[in-house]
């Protein structure tokens, strides 16, 4: 009896387990719930270090980015934009004597017109910097200066309304600001939206709910900050108060995002102080009201010594989708698409000490991924860009 209930067992087991292999084999196709499609594009040019790498869609789908090209830092510097309109990459040139930037933004209007955010400097000598806005249209440059003699070292972000103005932020480390600014009067008029004396950090981020309500997120002494003027007057807020002496730091960028129901989403990193230099990426959002934090993974690298760049869009399910590098040097990606959040490498093929990725996400859901990625030691850079296109797949079978 003792024996035939011990084959019993056997039985059920291996059954079991049949049955779990089985399940996970069917399952297989939807544990990445993209389908991914990655190219290196081999450009005409050279791929400068930095953290230069922006990418918008415009209303056909059409792809449109914008990087840097620099060698010796910032001794040489020119900006490229590109976009495959036509079904080619096509590459323009901005060049230009006064770039002095790490970052650029970019964004594209109803008019298929491409915006790009970047910091200049007043003059070759370097004495001054400013923040200024250049615009591709009718396939020509148009050139304005937001701000003069500010110093921005951190980035800096824009957004278009659905009148077609322009919507900037950026810290200014020489006046200790957050400030925002917007041509929605027809010339660029500057706005402080919080003073935080010697902050540390300062990237700020910024995004447009349906009522054109601008949406703010930022680095300040205080933690995580929020800001939005989307009842008529500005107002801010902490979100997470991780700073200061404690084992937990908030830490450089947190990009911000509005879905169709004006519910706010950012990420950011968080780093664990007793751990050195181990981050924790995580996600705030206010969809019930109040401000609720979730942790999403703690891959999240720092390589290197270079700051970690993250990049987050949401479809028109509302649904959220975050790109970042992880402690290998390889490309990660994370999100709720099916509810629950989902997180898996998506390019495991780079090892690399420069990892800076840009993602949007098209009127079909489809997400648009460019990444700047390769070695730097000692202000050598063997940078190279990618470009991955994630096809949505269908929801898993019940």
């Amino acid at each position: 009896m003792l024996i035939k209930n011990k084959r019993r067992t056997v039985i059920v087991i291996s059954c079991l387990f049949v049955t779990i292999i089985f399940i996970l084999l069917v399952l297989h196709p939807w544990l990445q719930v993209r389908s991914w499609n990655i190219e290196e594009i081999t450009t005409p040019f050279y791929v400068g270090g930095g953290w230069g790498n922006s990418i918008a869609l415009d209303s056909q789908t059409n792809v449109h980015m914008c990087f840097l090209n620099y060698s010796n830092h910032f001794a040489k510097s020119f900006l490229i934009y590109a976009n495959n309109v036509g079904g080619k990459w096509n590459y323009i040139v901005y060049n230009t004597t006064d770039i002095w930037s790490l970052y650029t933004s970019i964004a594209v209007d109803s008019k298929n017109n491409a915006h790009i955010l970047f910091q200049g400097r007043m003059n070759p000598q370097f004495a001054g910097s400013c923040i200024r806005c250049i615009t591709y249209s009718n396939n020509s440059w148009s050139d304005s200066t937001i701000d003069t003699y500010c110093r921005v070292e951190s980035s800096q972000a824009i957004a278009i309304d659905s009148h077609d103005n322009l919507h900037v932020c950026y810290y200014d480390y020489q006046h200790a600001d957050v400030k925002y600014a917007t041509n929605q009067g027809g010339n660029w008029s500057t706005y402080v939206i919080d003073y935080n004396g010697s902050m540390i950090g300062g990237d700020a981020s910024i995004a447009l709910d349906a009522n054109d309500g601008v949406h703010i997120s930022y680095l300040s002494q205080k933690g995580l900050s929020y800001a939005t003027n989307m009842d008529g007057t500005w107002r801010t807020m902490t979100i997470d108060n991780a700073w200061g002496d404690g084992q937990y730091q908030c830490a450089d960028f947190s990009p911000i995002a509005v879905d169709s129901k004006n519910i706010v989403h950012i990420c950011y990193q968080q780093r664990n102080i007793e751990l050195g230099a181990a981050y924790e990426l995580k996600y705030a959002t206010n969809s019930e009201g109040t401000w609720r934090i979730t942790g999403m993974d703690q891959m999240l690298g720092l390589i290197n010594g270079n700051r970690v760049l993250i990049s987050m869009a949401v479809d028109s399910k509302d649904k959220v989708h975050i790109v970042y590098p992880d402690t290998t040097g390889d490309l990660r990606y994370a999100s709720n698409e099916f509810g629950s959040w989902n997180n898996y490498v998506l390019d495991n093929s780079l090892n690399s000490t420069h990892l800076t990725p840009s993602i949007a996400a098209d009127r079909n859901d489809v997400l648009h991924v460019n990444y700047i990625y390769g070695q730097e030691t000692l202000g050598n850079y063997d940078i190279k860009l990618k470009y991955a296109v994630g096809e949505p797949k269908p929801s898993p079978p019940i």
